[in-house]
This record gives structure tokens, sequence and C-alpha cells, in this order.
């Protein structure tokens, strides 16, 4: 087991694809050859970045939502997009795209959403991965606390030695959309999801599979959530009054598995501030903390 993981770039964490720190060239992590973690580990921290874009637009509200507040979103719509940039030691920059929009009856409905990240370990000193997710969502919000299941998404990573390709599965029910009515010292509950997938890794040199990568039990937890005291936030789109939401985020990635070996990593432990705003029906800042490290991720565009 992987006991530190104290290099990992604080946030933007989904599931497994976070390693450990990058290994020495003669170093193995578990009995895997350090040329292959050192080379798979920016595609699985890229694809760890990428993972907020697919938490945070995949996400549900929590408890006591109104009906219709995802499917009714004002960026759900053909041709809606958003952007995020992100800071720190993994920058980052996502793209959002909506399209195939579909409402299938009231409070239920379909759209496709593709992500488009480009991310680059400061501590590798190595060009950008870039990332591509395509994910067909069913959103259900008829029961009020809403579901929402992305189902065989398609992802692709490529990084300056390997390719990584597959599909990944997610349920989720609790990221960065909010009740639209907030008071200050409210407790929201926790919420958790899962997420399984199944990639392979090809070197991109000779074209040929390198391994399978398998993750089929990987857990986001988050605790209560206290919201504080509204605030004005200056942003790239304007100022805005934003509820600043501060919790702690439990990713449990499990065992996955990687050239022919398991390895498991321990849980790490996040402090979150999500500052949702409610003009915009979204996160439109989120602040992340790990061992002393700080990322912020802003919304730059959302329409």
């Amino acid at each position: 087991m992987i006991k530190d993981p104290s290099a990992l770039p604080p946030g933007c964490a989904l599931i497994a694809m976070k390693s450990a720190r990058a290994p020495a060239s003669d170093e193995r992590i578990d009995n895997v050859p350090a040329w292959a973690a050192h080379r798979f580990s920016p595609l699985r921290q890229s694809l760890a970045a990428a993972g907020f874009a697919a938490s945070g637009l995949l996400g549900t509200a929590c408890h006591d939502v109104h009906a219709g507040q995802i499917c009714d979103a004002p960026y759900i719509h053909d041709g809606g997009r958003i952007r995020f940039e992100a800071d720190g030691l993994t920058p980052m920059t996502t793209l959002a795209f909506f399209r195939n929009v579909n409402d299938l009856e009231r409070d239920f409905c379909s759209l496709d959403l593709d992500i488009y990240s480009k991310s680059a370990l400061r501590r590798l000193m190595g060009p950008p991965v870039e990332t591509v997710q395509r994910h067909r969502l069913v959103i259900d919000e008829r029961s009020g606390q809403p579901v929402v299941r992305s189902l065989n998404a398609r992802v692709q990573a490529l990084g300056q030695y390997t390719e990584l390709v597959g599909e990944m599965t997610t349920n989720s029910n609790g990221l960065l959309l909010y009740p639209p009515a907030l008071v200050e010292g409210q407790v929201l509950p926790p919420e958790t999801f899962s997420s399984r997938y199944v990639f392979r890794i090809v070197d991109r040199r000779t074209g040929t599979k390198v391994s399978d990568f398998v993750g089929s039990n990987v857990r986001l937890t988050l605790s209560e959530r206290i919201v504080g005291p509204r605030q004005r936030l200056q942003l790239a789109s304007g100022t805005l009054l934003c509820w600043p939401i501060r919790y702690t985020k439990f990713v449990d990635p499990g065992r996955f598995r990687l050239v022919d070996t398991d390895i498991e990593l321990e849980p790490t432990v996040l402090d979150m501030t999500d500052w949702y705003c409610p003009a915009r029906r979204f996160v439109m800042r989120q602040e992340v903390r790990y061992q002393g490290h700080l990322q912020v991720v802003d919304v730059m565009e959302i329409e």
C-alpha cells in the first residue's frame, strides 16, 4: 500500500487516478516498475484534475433541493458552455460543453456533456496532458432528491509517452449544486458517490497496449457542509454575492490494477470551500487545501 501521497496536487480529485509522489529512476512502487509509474503518473494526475469538472457538473443537489433545479439550470441547454481555470501545483484549463439536451418529462432530462482539459504538473516540468471525457447523463429529479448517472462515459488522455483510453461510470448524489435558499450557519448533510473505470494504456510510439488500468470501487465522501456568511466575491465575470460552504472531502480510491499489479492508495483528505453564487446557480470558485497547499479553481465563463 502506498502510504505517502504527499506530492498529490491539492484538489481536483475524483477517482484513483491520483498517484503517489513521482518515483526516482531506480525506485519501484509496490512492484510496479519505476518507468511505468513515472510515465503513467501525469495521466493519472491529469484525469484527477479533469475530475473536478466531472464532479462539479455531474453532482446533484443535497437534500431539500427544489425539483427541476438541475434540468432547468440556465447553463443546461444545447450550446451551453463552462470554462474553468485552476492554479497551484496542477495548473489546468477545462472546457465543458452541453448538447443534445432532452426534457424526457417534468424534472427528468438527459444530455451529452463533453469535457476537455489540459493540465500539467509543475514538479515534473513536462508537457501538458490533454484529456477528453464524453458523458451521456440521465438526471432524475422527480423524487425531489436528484440522481445523476453517467454510464460508460468515454475517456481519453494523451501524455508525453502514453495514451489512456477507456470507460468510467459515475453515480452522483451530492456535489456542487446547492439549494436555492441558504442561510448562514446552515448544516448540509454528508454525501457519498462511487465510480468505477476500466482503461487501457497504450505506448504512443508503438501503438501497443502496455497495461490495463482498472478501478472498481472508488468512493468520494463529503462531510457535513457548513454555510458561512454571504460575501461579495470578485470573479472574472464580475462581482457576485456568494455563500462560502466549508467541508472535508475524503477520496478513497480503493484498489486498482496497473501493470499486472494490485495497488492500493491510502484515502486523501482535502479541506474544501465552495463559493456558491445563487445568481449563477453554480459554484463559481472552489478552494482546495491539502497538506499546506492551496489550489483555487475559478469559473471564468458560464453561458
